[in-house]
């Protein structure tokens, strides 16, 4: 083997401090967001297995963008999750974490790997599904209730996530139940 460059020393260095700080932020938000903190975890460990393949002249470089502390995170993860019935302005956030709105929204991209109202459109996604299949609440209740301007709003979001609109999402979890009950007995 041979020794690495100094080049390879800088990456290496970057690497490890890229993720020691990506692992704080995924223990920071695990309890609040563990599918999320799982599919962060993965790409860690895709990161990991692809840089000790490759010889360090080879390995790519990390980015070395700003991300959110640990405690940053949680609160604002905290603040989305709490608010999702609401419009939640950038600004809103950014007051959160103590940073202007630029640095925010490149800390939040960097720690959660998407932009903010993307992350926001997501978890108000999740908890329509939640929604959706835990009540009986007509389309338009759970659209309001998860942020959405109207129910339209709501169901161009959500097959653009789910893939079916969300009456159909619906009907169709609803069949799978009556199927695994009609096996089952």
């Amino acid at each position: 083997m041979t020794e690495p460059t100094a080049k390879g020393n800088a990456i290496r260095d970057r690497s490890t401090e890229f993720i020691l700080r990506e692992l704080r932020v995924a223990k920071a938000a695990i309890a609040v967001n563990p599918e999320a903190t799982c599919r962060h975890l993965d790409n860690l460990i895709d990161l990991l297995t692809l840089d000790t393949k490759r010889e360090p002249d080879q390995r790519p470089t990390i980015p070395s963008g700003p991300t959110l502390s640990p405690w940053q995170a949680k609160r604002v993860h905290a603040f989305v999750d709490a608010n999702l019935d609401r419009a939640i302005p950038i600004q809103e956030l950014a007051d959160i974490a103590q940073l202007s709105v630029g640095h925010f929204f490149r800390a939040f991209r960097g720690s959660f790997g998407t932009a903010p109202h993307s992350y926001i459109v997501a978890r108000r996604i999740e908890r329509a599904e939640r929604r959706l299949r835990e009540s009986e609440s007509s389309l338009a209740e759970v659209a309001l209730d998860c942020g959405f301007a109207d129910q339209a709003h709501f169901s161009r979001a959500f097959a653009k996530h789910a893939g079916l609109p969300p009456g159909a999402w619906r009907r169709t979890l609803s069949s799978h139940n009556h199927d695994d009950l009609d096996q089952s007995a």
